[in-house]
């Protein structure tokens, strides 16, 4: 590779890779939701409640990661990570009873996902990248969730109709742990240590902030109710919306389809949002993703008809990805890169929370009144706070150097460090 490539792009495409694969493996629950209730028989609400159990937990984890990864290497964090989500695959392929779906998916995939989650992968890429292009390398990032739904949710669907969920399961899997892991444990390096940064960049990491001190910025708690927004909506499309398509008489075939065009949508948005907030700071960028969020959902709440389905997903994927960069950029700009990976720890589990609410209610929603359309209103609205909340942030920029961290020389090809 030449050395006037920067190593941290391909770290950046490495963490892609990892982002796809994680997302694919939790988004294959929703295709596979209304099969699992129909042979075994158990509600909704029951299996809702394992990703509920499972986003809560990881929650809980990602609070000391948080702190963990500001003080070790995250490399290895991420790659046992993705080991995990491998063993949940498989582990999930051969599950027949319902603890074992609790155990498997609630228990392991919660330490598997926390591991892999933007906690870790943000805080890598804002200690590779400088301000004026944190916002491109994170987004691109954390896009790797779409393209895992875009590419592994269709797909998912179509090795259902084929050879049922558990050959969805065992086939991705199986693929990950072959094709996957080797490049993962090949590409991944962590960031220059502060010996090898040129004084600026030092001084740019900022000295580290405490919770408290963080709780006395109304920052901090805007940025808490934009990621509740964020996983509460999120929590509907991942898990509820195949089976809502179903229900109101839409082919699920078709919305695995627009789920996975609301993947290639969010790329778009990733990028072009990415970059936006780069040039005009992250608090506008912010608020126009959670209006589209909110947007979207209104759009459902009508939605009778194939093509209005595929707006949704045009709409919710113009939206999907770029709320997590926008908040991490925040987090380190405000509060410095010293302590982005403690505090974002602690800001971004609360997505996690939001997802656990929503998956649930809207499965309870489901069981009680035999659709979701106050669900999917109930989206919309806190959509439309997390909106609002974005937009109420007072930015803070760095004084750090206007590119990227040069490359030392052993960093410039894969096997350097």
């Amino acid at each position: 590779m030449s050395k006037k490539v920067f190593y941290g792009w391909v770290v950046v495409g490495a963490l892609m890779a990892v982002s796809a694969l994680a997302a694919g493996s939790r988004f294959t629950f929703a295709v596979a939701l209304k099969p699992l209730t129909e042979e075994f028989g158990w509600e909704r609400s029951s299996l809702a409640a394992v990703v509920s159990l499972s986003l809560l937990l990881t929650t809980l984890v990602q609070v000391p990661l948080g702190w963990l990864i500001d003080r070790f290497s995250p490399r290895w964090f991420i790659t046992a990570g993705f080991v995990l989500a491998i063993a949940v695959l498989l582990g999930m392929s051969v599950a027949d009873q319902l603890w074992q779906v609790y155990l498997i998916y609630g228990l392991l995939g919660a330490l598997a996902f926390a591991l892999v989650s933007p906690v870790i992968s943000t805080a890598m890429v804002n200690h590779w990248f400088a301000r004026r292009q944190r916002g491109l390398a994170l987004s691109l990032t954390t896009s790797g969730v779409a393209i895992g739904q875009l590419a592994i949710t269709p797909l998912a669907s179509y090795l259902l109709t084929w050879g049922g969920w558990r050959v969805s399961y065992r086939a991705l899997g199986l693929f990950m742990l072959a094709a996957v892991l080797p490049l993962v444990l090949l590409l991944l390096r962590d960031a220059p240590s502060e010996g090898r940064l040129a004084p600026r960049e030092v001084q740019a990491q900022g000295s580290r902030v405490s919770l408290w001190q963080a709780m006395g910025d109304s920052t901090f708690w805007k940025l808490l109710m934009g990621v509740f927004a964020c996983g509460f909506t999120m929590s509907f499309a991942s898990v509820h919306f195949v089976a809502h398509a179903d229900d109101i008489g839409l082919d699920q075939h078709l919305a695995a389809d627009a789920l996975g065009l609301s993947g290639l949508f969010s790329i778009l948005g990733a990028i072009v949002i990415g970059r936006w907030s780069d040039r005009i700071g992250r608090r506008i960028p912010l608020g126009v993703t959670y209006s589209l969020r909110a947007l979207s959902f209104l759009v459902l709440a009508v939605t009778r008809s194939d093509w209005m389905m595929f707006l949704f997903g045009v709409i919710l994927g113009l939206s999907w990805t770029s709320t997590t960069p926008l908040s991490a950029a925040i987090t380190a700009e405000t509060w410095g890169r010293r302590s982005s990976g403690f505090l974002f720890g602690i800001i971004f589990p609360v997505m996690h929370l939001g997802s656990a609410v929503g998956a649930y209610l809207a499965g309870l929603n489901h069981d009680i009144m035999h659709n979701y359309s106050l669900a999917i209103l109930v989206n919309a609205g806190i959509a439309g706070l997390g909106a609002l909340a974005s937009f109420a942030i007072r930015e803070r920029r760095e004084t750090t150097p206007t590119r990227g961290l040069r490359p030392t020389p052993e960093l410039t090809s894969p096997g350097g460090r």
